[in-house]
């Protein structure tokens, strides 16, 4: 899954240029809300996809800009 910077500030819930210490906050802070391991057998797959959407915003946004 490949989300541009803008898509992956939204996907944690940051405004556009936040910080390297905001961004791992909130990433620590949604993992650990979403991470299927976590959810009831029911809500596992709706987990899963959000967890990937979050873990990939977090990719983009914690690789060097240039």
């Amino acid at each position: 899954m490949k989300l541009t910077r803008a898509e992956s500030f939204a996907e944690l819930g940051l405004q556009s240029g936040a910080g390297e210490e905001e961004v791992r906050a909130a990433y620590k802070r949604l993992a650990l809300q979403w991470h299927p391991d976590k959810q009831p057998a029911e809500a596992a797959q709706a987990a899963t996809a959000r967890f990937q959407r979050i873990s990939a915003g977090y990719a983009v946004l914690s690789r060097p800009v240039g």
